[in-house]
Parts: C-alpha cells; sequence; structure tokens
C-alpha cells in the first residue's frame, strides 16, 4: 500500500518538476539576453489563455500529440518501443488521402467515416511489418521501425510527387512544374470543424482556428485506451507481458500473441495522427449526424 502512494505521488510529481525545470532553464537564456523571465511568462500566458482562439489553436495542436502519446503508450505498457508512429501516421495519413479524393458520390456520413478508417487500415498495416519480424525473427523493434520510417518517406514521396501527382492543376507561377500533391480531398471527407458546436454555447471561433472534431474524439480515445490498460483481460495480459514475459508465459499467456495485437492496436492509433490536419481543413458546417457517430 505505501508503495503504490509512493507511485502515484512519483506520477504526479514528475510532470511537475519537468515543467519547473524547463521554466527555470527558460528563465537563464531570457536573462542572458537580458529580459525579464517573468514578464515574458505573463506575456505567454495572458496570450495563450486569455484569447479564445488562442486556446481552440491550442487544442487543435494537441490534438496529433494525444493521439500519437496513446499510440507509443500501448507499446510501452507491453515493453515495446514503437518508435515507427511517425512512419504509420504518414500511411495512414496516405491511404485516408487516397480514399478521400479517389472514393467518389458518397455522402459525408459514409465517406468521412470510411477515410477515418482507411487512415486506421494504413496504420495497422505499416505496424504489422515490424511486429511480425520481432515475433517470427526476433528482430529489436526499435531498429526496425526507424528503418521502415525511412521506407515510409520515401514511398510516400514516390506516390506523391510521381504515382498519384495531381496533374491537372496549372503550373505554379509559371514556373514550369507542378506542386508535389495529390488531388484534393473531397468535401464529403473533410471532418466539420468545432464552430457550429461552440456556438450553441455562446463561444464564437474565428474562420482562422480549424480546431475540428478529431480533438473530441481524441479524448474519448484516450478515456476508451484507459480503461483497455486498466480494466479488461486484455489490458491485464498486456500490462503482465510489459513486467516480466517468462512469468507471464508461465501463467498461460502467449506473450507473441500479446505483442502482435497491441503492436496493431498501437498502429491503428497512430494511423489517426495526421488526420487532424488532413481533413480538418474544412467548411464552418455543423453536422448532427456526425456526432452522434463519434459519440457512439
Amino acid at each position: 500500500m505505501n508503495r503504490d502512494w509512493h507511485i502515484k505521488l512519483l506520477k504526479i510529481t514528475a510532470p511537475v518538476l519537468a515543467m519547473l525545470l524547463a521554466a527555470f532553464l527558460s528563465s537563464l537564456v531570457i536573462l542572458a539576453i537580458g529580459k525579464s523571465p517573468l514578464a515574458v511568462f505573463t506575456t505567454m500566458f495572458s496570450f495563450s489563455f486569455r484569447r479564445l482562439d488562442s486556446i481552440a489553436i491550442i487544442l487543435h495542436n494537441a490534438t496529433p500529440l494525444i493521439f500519437s502519446g496513446l499510440a507509443v503508450s500501448i507499446g510501452f505498457h507491453m515493453g515495446l518501443f514503437n518508435i515507427g508512429v511517425e512512419g504509420q501516421y504518414l500511411m495512414g495519413a496516405f491511404v485516408a488521402a487516397l480514399v478521400g479524393f479517389a472514393v467518389k458520390g458518397l455522402p459525408q456520413v459514409i465517406h468521412l467515416p470510411l477515410t477515418i478508417l482507411a487512415g486506421i487500415a494504413g496504420g495497422m498495416v505499416w505496424s504489422w511489418l515490424p511486429i511480425y519480424l520481432k515475433v517470427k525473427r526476433g528482430v529489436h523493434e526499435v531498429i526496425s521501425t526507424i528503418m521502415f520510417n525511412y521506407i515510409s518517406y520515401s514511398l510516400i514521396h514516390y506516390f506523391i510527387a510521381d504515382l498519384f501527382l495531381d496533374r491537372s492543376q496549372k503550373l505554379v507561377m509559371g514556373l514550369g512544374s507542378l506542386l508535389m500533391r495529390m488531388p484534393k480531398i473531397l468535401p464529403s471527407a473533410l471532418m466539420p470543424r468545432l464552430h457550429g458546436f461552440a456556438q450553441l454555447f455562446g463561444l464564437t471561433l474565428p474562420k482562422h482556428v480549424y480546431l475540428n472534431w478529431f480533438f473530441p474524439l481524441a479524448c474519448l480515445l484516450a478515456g476508451a485506451v484507459y480503461y483497455l490498460l486498466l480494466g479488461t483481460p486484455f489490458g491485464f495480459e498486456l500490462r503482465s507481458v510489459g513486467h516480466n514475459p517468462e512469468a507471464a508465459r508461465a501463467a498461460g499467456i502467449d506473450p507473441n500473441q500479446v505483442y502482435l495485437k497491441g503492436f496493431l492496436l498501437s498502429g491503428a492509433i497512430a494511423g489517426l495522427v495526421g488526420l487532424s490536419d488532413l481533413l480538418g481543413f474544412s467548411l464552418l458546417i455543423y453536422f448532427p449526424l456526425l456526432l452522434i457517430f463519434l459519440l457512439l
């Protein structure tokens, strides 16, 4: 019981100490250039938290960080380091973009969820390769995921700059070359912003704010992952393997199966990382059916 209290205290004090250390080091730099750290921090906090648009931008920028943190945390709990989240989210974003512009004639209530599922599938497939090598060949996941990151960079570059290049666009300012981009995603695959929902509470978000429904989706997913890890049999197996694979094996848990399922789940979440930016630059619309979809 005493040990549990110390662990909980450490979880609370560790981020606080990290922020205090960061503030201290920043203060030294600010003092070195002859400015007042207190004045600088006051300006930072007043600009960030006294303006509604600043708060909305912070939440929008935090959305991909929430997804990436959840993806990495799944691996950490089972004792694996998924360093390949970057490559997995790139592949997920590419597959989502492909479905977003290539699949036509669908209503938004179908096309948007299909695009999101495509991103999840892209990240999951890209995470399957390194975990397969680990389970079958004993290849360390750190080495393989780092290598797969660079492979994904090259593949994405080839896909966007050649195979799926939008050749219908006009030449760039007379320079004789096309922008290195895929065709534009259809409006039916774009994620609505939260402006309409915020107006229900008397809040008016500026047009330059791109906070969208991926933020509440990320919050819901964080709660789901927490419940999965601490309230389900699979979460117990995952944590058991992370603490001691051999003891888990002796208890009847197959670590390789847990590694495979957990890593695929991590890759699936990683496939969502880039979708907030990819699908978030949409029109100012409020879509009740989408709200129902996100809450189910």
